[in-house]
């Protein structure tokens, strides 16, 4: 699996690279396969503006735990502290945000 996260960009060339600003997922039975992106379209949480980043951490029970950075409240105001914990729930070519 792999997991990043992303903010919506505009290439005046080619179009939206990226939709909507969000964590992804894709996925591969090999380091070196071909990925095939998680819930279809590889988008796993639509955080918009609210969240900058999330990174995921693997509990010793297995179960992985999303933390994000707090982009900005609903005024716009920036916040720049640490979301609530995200439990990840990984089933094959599916994740959910629990």
């Amino acid at each position: 699996y792999l997991f990043f996260s992303t903010h919506s960009k505009k290439d005046l060339k080619i179009g939206s690279v990226v939709e909507q600003n969000g964590l992804y997922c894709f996925y591969s039975d090999q380091i070196d396969g071909t990925y095939k992106p998680v819930n279809k379209t590889g988008l796993v949480m639509d955080y918009g503006d609210s969240i900058y980043d999330v990174r995921l951490l693997e509990k010793e029970s297995g179960e992985y735990v999303g933390i994000g950075w707090r982009n900005k409240d609903s005024n716009g105001i920036f916040l720049g502290k640490l979301s609530h914990p995200m439990i990840l729930k990984i089933n094959g070519d599916h994740v959910d945000v629990l």
